[in-house]
């Protein structure tokens, strides 16, 4: 099974292109290179992990949701609270808790919107990945951050994210 991890997409939120300094004119660029960025390297059948703060605005739900190749798993973070009653008419996502232990692919991840410096089973091998600080804080051995703003606006498949985990020194 294919997977892939991603954060802090914020589709729909102007003031995140700003605040990240994005690349982008406008939000509307930015939803649409999002979006075409993800279906580039997501397929129907692949499995997306989603690490929070989705969606910025109720609008974008339905204008962006249906155009997302995937099958979604949101762990969502603070700015996705609101809507999750929304995500429900949706099919292709599923809402799981805000920290998610998951076995993907023989690989125990740790899964939430923040960054945590201890998680469980870490000194068993288990990997941590997480969204929120868009890059503004260094990981620990076995952590990485899958933003879109630390992956070239892109979703990280779980092989990359694993590697680029295990790269950084214990």
């Amino acid at each position: 099974m294919k997977v892939f991890l991603t954060a802090d997409t914020h589709f729909g939120h102007e003031k995140i292109i700003e605040y990240c300094a994005r690349p982008f004119k406008n939000v509307a660029e930015m939803n649409q290179v999002l979006v075409e960025n993800w279906n580039a390297t997501i397929t129907r059948d692949t499995v997306v992990y989603h690490l929070g703060d989705f969606i910025w605005t109720r609008k974008a739900i339905a204008d962006i949701l249906p155009r997302l190749n995937g099958k979604i798993k949101l762990v969502y973070g603070g700015h996705d609270f609101p809507y999750l009653n929304m995500y429900k008419k949706y099919p292709n996502i599923t809402v799981l808790s805000p920290l998610a232990v998951e076995n993907i692919n023989g690989t125990v991840a740790v899964l939430c919107h923040f960054p945590s410096r201890s998680w469980e089973r870490k000194e068993y091998g288990a990997c941590h990945f997480y969204g929120h600080t868009h890059g503004n804080l260094l990981p620990l051995y076995k952590s990485w951050e899958v933003g879109v703003d630390c992956n070239n606006f892109y979703p990280i498949s779980l092989e990359e994210a694993i590697e680029k985990a295990n790269y950084l020194e214990d």
